[in-house]
């Protein structure tokens, strides 16, 4: 399970001259068209479709796909599915981003991987919101929670973080004061806190001070999405202009712990690791609210052929826009998170700008960063020495 959901999509590529970064180029050959194998669909192909296009986050463009489809057909679904769609796309997060963790980072510190047994306990939470049937279905249907096999699937999850990863329980860690998340990271033998002295010593980045990808309103996706730049946008996203970032940390924009843990040190590869473990302890927190989750789902059921939906998934923001007519998909939008961060005059060149370092650590550091950015890119970084 180590390697599964792996990004090889993208090259990074580093000017430098007389040890100073001149500028980076991101280049992507990530097929952005693969939602197109949707038209053509009706709304049950295009539930089943989904995971096997995009296994990166599918419960998650799933939930989505179903919000935007009963917007389209004006579909009223009990909140009961709702919320345990909301704690499947919780526990994903939790599992996909803990299979890239306890792979990855031990391996920095030179350690074997660790092995956990995250595919049996999404399928305990499956089990527990809907039995032996298919969780993600198109309309409506009866299911019942067991309330006892949450609580476990939460206890579970909450054991391996503080076991692998924090050295605390989840909740404690969480309410750490600055003082004393900055004795952890300084000297608590913790998987996190050994993998965030490691990358501190790398040379320090610029922060690129590009804002988290906030919550449009539906109004202003459809706006984007339907203009003569739609195309540009899927490729090249930027909303009212602007670049944005998304993943774990944009997620945790407001967390209060973070913020003032920035203000203190205000490392921004730091930052992002801490975000995301900080953003784990957040999804553990809903996964522990069980069935009292609060419901979210669609916006207003216009009944007009055309749905919407935008979701938190695994490597960030996702938004669906699909219109319908005689009940098959007549266009199909989707943007995805990977693209927000590696926009080509976003993130990763804007951090890497004027790094002053010998070829190896803007090398090391330029790879560090695309990992923080995202745990499942792995994007060769190639060294252009310029005259």
């Amino acid at each position: 399970m180590a390697d599964t959901f792996l990004d090889d999509s993208f090259q990074i590529v580093v000017h430098h001259a007389h040890g100073q970064v001149t500028r980076t180029e991101v280049h992507s050959r990530r097929a952005l068209e693969t939602h197109q194998l949707l038209i053509g669909r009706g709304p049950e192909e295009v539930v089943r479709m989904l995971p096997r296009l995009y296994p990166l986050g599918a419960k998650g463009h799933q939930t989505a796909a179903l919000w935007a489809l009963e917007e389209a057909y004006g579909l009223g679904v009990k909140a009961y599915h709702h919320r345990a769609r909301a704690l499947l796309v919780h526990l994903e997060i939790m599992t996909q981003t803990l299979t890239r963790l306890l792979a990855d980072w031990p391996a920095l510190l030179g350690k074997a991987p660790i092995n956990a047994p995250l595919a049996a306990i999404e399928t305990k939470l499956t089990q527990a919101l809907y039995g032996d049937k298919e969780p993600f279905f198109f309309g409506e249907r009866s299911a019942q929670a067991d309330l006892e096999m949450i609580s476990q699937v939460a206890a579970e999850m909450a054991q391996l973080l503080e076991t692998h990863l924090l050295g605390y329980p989840p909740k404690i860690w969480a309410s750490l004061t600055v003082e004393h998340l900055m004795a952890w990271v300084d000297d608590h033998p913790a998987l996190g806190a050994e993998v965030i002295r490691y990358y501190g010593q790398l040379p320090a980045l610029k922060n690129p001070e590009i804002a988290p990808l906030g919550w449009p309103s539906h109004q202003d996706w459809n706006q984007a999405l339907t203009s003569p730049y739609a195309v540009e946008m899927i490729y090249l996203p930027e909303l009212n202009g602007q670049k944005m970032e998304t993943g774990a940390f944009a997620r945790q924009a407001r967390n209060l712990q973070l913020k003032d843990y920035a203000a203190r040190r205000a490392n921004p590869l730091v930052l992002r690791l801490l975000g995301r473990l900080v953003d784990l302890c957040w999804q553990q927190s809903r996964l522990e609210l069980g069935m009292e989750l609060p419901a979210q789902g669609p916006g207003v059921q216009k009944k007009m052929g055309i749905g919407l939906a935008q979701i938190e998934s695994t490597r960030g923001r996702v938004v669906h826009r699909i219109e319908m007519a005689a009940d098959k998909t007549r266009r199909y939008q989707l943007l995805s998170a990977a693209e927000w961060n590696f926009h080509p005059k976003g993130m990763v060149p804007l951090a890497l700008a004027g790094l002053v370092a010998k070829a190896d650590q803007i090398s090391a550091a330029a790879a560090a960063w695309t990992r923080a950015l995202d745990p499942f890119v792995r994007a060769p970084i190639k060294l252009v020495r310029d005259a």
